[in-house]
Order: structure tokens, then sequence, then C-alpha cells
């Protein structure tokens, strides 16, 4: 080990600045795929996240949106998240550190993962993940340092953590085996248990576990959004925080075809972060730490093996973020293996440079390779979509949204940013969801935002209840008090005529049947049957639209860690291709060769297999891909 190096302290000081400086310049400037946009709208506007409502962000984001002066909300609230992120890369250093591996080392690994994908990914964006890592790896490197030196303060600090962790993801209760494991027996045998016992569970009941109580108080909130609704009784807060809505993802792979879904996306993560070349290194720091310290290298696999099981048995799309603590810990072991080295080259005499390279080559090589995913600081591109959405909408129209990717990123723009209030945004899932409760803060905020919604005495009706199982109270909605209101829609690969596919529900065959779809810009509106326009008066309105976009720079390439990737490009390859086949439809080839061209040359990976499934029914598709194909 080197004997030459600044504290401990200050060196995690140090990392802390510089990867907080790094996640700062990467950071998206505003709202950015998946949940980041339900997050900060509820942050912004004083509702209730998601389940279980993450009242410690909530708390700490309202305060951030005070201190940061600069920015969109999006970006002030991503302060906080990079600012946690690089701070639990502190405490994965001095971890590592607690181990007795060289600093060189501890820096170099600590490094590796604060640049990997994946955790890179959650640092740039609004995201819950950052600090649950934070809280994650205070607490493990709290519970080593009080084995190792039986500071009772380390004990109680872990506890706190572990406390907090629960205000805000409630997967922290699964590090508490292992985090035993860990403690030793120190813990148990050592004089004053009983007061041990009883400061510690104290600490970590009471030190988060009432913040929950807060969003009761801002599930009132007349303006405050909420995705899933807002608790409002004692029964309702268990239900939301304890994730009700989401426990039918849980499913414990049992079968060949289950364990082969639950893999998938966990080699799709593993590949993406050079796993394969970093196994061997974990595999060998495990080794090395079982010579000289069993009971903690068992504390650690007993920590990653239960987040793993449960990463594994939870089927959700976007689970990437569930592997962090497994990923951190593997970074631990590689710390391990990279003192091995450090140790060896010291002991032959090598010089600092020959060990400054062995320890950071994997860092620096990492670092080049992700820059390019994981730089945001310019993509404004979901932020576009989304604003070309609403501004292309008619006054006072009603636009129908579907999915999360979709329908958080139009919330943002809207209620943050202000961009056309007039038009009511109707999410299809969401509303489903809040039909079955009446006092539904999305039914609420609905009806803050002027959607006229049936009376109560209608919603409470049970043959309806029953109906709306198959989207009945949308319909009847789309019927009645929405009647005389512009009706438009982002539902994307669905052509002007008459094979456009709206999908399988009640509630999308009563569409097709009762309208026609046409493209205008980036949405489509929909024309009751008997006052649709011609294909030539529909394709001149939609040239009018296009005129007045501007196709955005997007990131290179999605991420594991997203739902759908693809979709704000796929948005607008699709809206292009249906606004050149409207061309086709009108008599105008040359326009609509032209608009085919521009989606090709804006994305090369994506045109050509949309295309490819219109070429049997476009003339101009086929003598396009037959020119690129000679």
């Amino acid at each position: 080990m080197l004997s030459v190096s600044p504290s401990d302290r200050r060196l995690s000081g140090y990392l802390t600045v510089v990867f907080f400086t790094l996640y700062l310049a990467t950071l998206c400037p505003t709202v950015f795929r998946g949940d980041s946009g339900e997050i900060i709208t509820a942050v912004w506007s004083g509702g209730v996240i998601h389940p279980p409502g993450y009242p410690l962000f909530t708390l700490l984001g309202k305060l951030f949106l005070w201190l940061v002066p600069l920015g969109e909300p999006a970006f002030r609230i991503g302060v906080l998240v990079a600012l946690c992120g690089a701070i639990a890369l502190a405490f994965l250093y001095r971890l590592i550190r607690e181990l007795d591996v060289p600093v060189l080392a501890a820096l170099g690994a600590t490094s590796l993962f604060g640049v990997s994908l994946t955790f890179w990914s959650q640092c740039n964006r609004v995201e819950v993940y950052s600090l649950h890592l934070l809280l994650a790896l205070l607490a493990l490197w709290q519970c080593v340092r009080y084995r190792k030196r039986g500071e009772e303060r380390a004990l109680y600090t872990a506890c706190t953590a572990i406390g907090l962790g629960l205000a805000h993801h409630l997967t922290i209760v699964l590090l508490v085996p292992g985090l035993l494991l860990l403690c030793g027996l120190r813990l148990w045998q050592a004089p004053g248990l009983a007061r041990r016992l009883l400061i510690g569970l104290g600490l970590l009941l009471l030190s988060g576990l009432p913040l929950y109580l807060l969003l009761i108080l801002w599930s009132r909130s007349a303006s405050g959004y909420s995705c899933l609704g807002a608790p409002e009784t004692l029964g309702q807060l268990w239900d939301h925080v304890s994730g009700k809505s989401y426990q039918g993802y849980l499913q414990l792979p049992q079968d060949s075809e289950s364990w082969h879904h639950a893999l998938q996306p966990l080699q799709a993560i593993l590949s993406e972060n050079w796993f394969g070349p970093l196994s061997v290194l974990v595999v060998l720091g495990g080794i090395r730490l079982a010579r000289h310290a069993v009971a903690l290298l068992v504390g650690l696999l007993v920590t990653a093996l239960t987040m793993l099981g449960f990463a594994l048995s939870y089927t959700i799309v976007d689970i990437a973020p569930y592997y962090l603590i497994p990923f951190a810990l593997g970074a631990v072991l590689l710390g391990v293996a990279l003192g091995q080295v450090q140790d060896t080259l010291v002991s032959r005499s090598r010089p600092l440079s020959v060990q400054v390279l062995a320890c950071f080559l994997l860092p620096i090589a990492y670092f080049w390779v992700n820059l390019s995913a994981c730089n945001l600081h310019t993509v404004r591109g979901v932020a576009q979509l989304a604003e070309q959405k609403l501004r292309s909408c008619p006054p006072q129209a009603v636009l129908l949204t579907t999915g999360d990717e979709d329908t958080h990123s139009l919330l943002y723009v809207q209620a943050v940013q202000g961009v056309r209030p007039d038009v009511a945004l109707i999410s299809q899932s969401v509303l489903r969801a809040a039909f079955f409760e009446p006092n539904h803060h999305y039914l609420r905020w609905l009806a803050h935002n002027k959607v006229p919604l049936l009376d109560q005495q209608t919603t409470n009706n049970r043959d309806l209840r029953e109906e709306f199982k198959a989207d009945g109270y949308l319909i009847r909605l789309l019927q009645g008090p929405l009647k005389d209101r512009s009706l438009v829609g982002t539902f994307f690969g669905i052509s002007a005529e008459d094979e456009a596919r709206f999908g399988g529900s009640p509630y999308l065959d009563w569409l097709k049947e009762n309208y026609a779809a046409y493209p205008k810009g980036v949405i489509l509106a929909f024309w009751p049957r008997a006052q649709a326009p011609s294909p030539a008066s529909a394709a001149e309105e939609c040239q009018r639209a296009w005129a007045t976009i501007v196709l955005p720079t997007l990131p290179l390439a999605p991420t594991a860690t997203e739902v759908d990737g693809n979709y704000t490009t796929r948005h607008y390859v699709v809206m292009l291709c249906n606004y050149a086949f409207l061309c086709e439809q009108a008599g105008q080839p040359q326009q609509a060769t032209q608009a085919y061209l521009v989606a090709l040359n804006w994305s090369p990976e994506l045109a050509p297999t949309i295309l490819q499934n219109m070429a049997a029914r476009s003339p101009v598709v086929a003598q396009i891909l037959a020119h690129l194909k000679a």
C-alpha cells in the first residue's frame, strides 16, 4: 500500500467533486425518458410520486428547486440526482478502503463503477436510484466499520441510513440480512446489547418512516399531480407505500421459460457494462477476500444475492437500476483484485506511473466508450417531441396519450413549462386505474384542468363499472362531456387508411369505427367519419404542421435502463412515413418521396425496417427500396 497519500476523507471528497462535475456536465437539461416527467411534475406541483411515494426524494427535490437558481425544474432536481450519485461513490470508496485495499486500487474500482453505463445513466437524468444507492452504500460501509472498530456511532449511522432508505425505496430492507452478517458477532457479544438494539431499532423506524405521513398532506393539493393516485386515508397510504399496484409483477421464476424471461434483461445489462472482461477480476477479488476475511465476503455475497433474487423476480421492463447494488458490491471485489495487482507491482518496485496505469486503464476505457451514450447535456428531443405534440393540437383539444414514454413528458411540458394548458391530456391506462377509486387524484387533476368528467352517480353505477373493464368509461366521456372538443392522439404506427390498426380493446375499436385518423405533424387528428377531410386537404394541413417541426438530436443509442429507448425516434419516423403515405393517397408522389427520404436520412438504423413493412402497399416505398438495393 502506498503510504504517501491524502487522508481517505479528503480523497472521498475529491471523488465527490470530480464525479459531481462529470454528472453535472452530462446532465439532461430538461425532461427525459421513463418516469422523469412524472417525478418532476409531482415534486414541482406538490403532488405524490408513484408508489411508494418517495417522500425523502420529494423533500430533497423541493429543496433543490429552491437552492438551484438556474435551469428548468428538471435540471434543478437533476442536480440533486447527480450529487447523490457522486456522494454514493465516496461511500463506495470508503467501503473498499475498509477492506484494506490500497488507495490507487480503491480509487480505480470506484471510478470504474462511476463511469459504468448503468450507474452513469442513473445520474444524468431525474431518477430515484442514485439516492437509493447512496443510502445503501452508507449502511454497508458503516456496518463493516463497526465490525472492524466497534464504533457504535457507525452502527447507529447504518440504522439511520436504512431508516431513511425506507422513506425512499423499500427494497433497502433486503439489505438487512447481509448487514447483520457484516456487523459480525460483535453486534451480539459486546456489552450493551439491549441498548444497541433499542437505539438502532428506534433510529431505523423513526428516521424515515414518519415522512410517509407527508403523502397525505401532499395528496390534498388541488394542483398537485399523482400518476397512480394519492393516498388520503391510512388505508390508501398503506396501499401506496407497500406498492400494492406493483405486486403482480413479483413472480419467482419456476420453469425454463420464466427463467429465460428473467435472465434476458440481465444478460443485456451485463453485456453493455462489459461484465465479461470484469468477471475474472471480480472472481479473483472474491478469492483473495476469502483468504483474509471470509466472513466479510459472505456478508457481501448474501447482500448481492438477495438483491439479485429480487431483481430476477421483479418482471418490470426497466429493471436495470435494481442491479446497481450487486454491481457496486462487484466493484468492491474488483477493488480487492486491483489491490492485489498494485501490491504485486509495489513488491517488484514498479514505478508509480505503472501502478496508476494498471488501476485506471479500465476506468479510462469505460469513460470513452460510455460518454457518447451518457452525455445528455444537449439532449432536448424528448421535451421537443412533447411540445410539438401539444402545439399541433387544435384549441381546447382532447389529446389521448398512451404509455409512460408518451404521457410523462407531455405532463411535464404542459404542467411545468405551461405549454398549451387548454389541451386536455387523457391517459387511457391511468384513467382506467383511476375509475375504480372515485377520489383518485388523477380524476381530481383532470377536473382541476377543466376536463368535465361524468357525475358521481354515473361513476358509481355497478353496471358501468363492469363495462369500464372494456374501456366503457372513456367511450362515454368521448360521447358525452368531451363530444364537442377536437380529438387527437399520440398513437403511432397508424396510417390514414382503413388498414390502420388501433389495437384490440373496445375503446380503440370504437375509435376506429367512429373516426378517421389522419396524421397532423407528430400527432393524429381523429375526424368523425361524416366530416373527414379529403386526403389532399389532410396532406396540406399535415405539411403545414411539419413546416414548424425541427427533428431533434438524440442520444446515439438507448440503454437497458430504458422502458422504450427508441420511442422518440420511432415516433418521428413513423409519423413522417404516415405523412408521406398520405401524400401518396393525395396523388403527390414527389412530396411523398421527399418525406420518406427525410426519415431515412435522419434515422438510417430504424427507418429501413419501417419502410420494409410499407413496401407491399406503397409504390413509392417499393421504388425507394429498389433504388437502395441497386
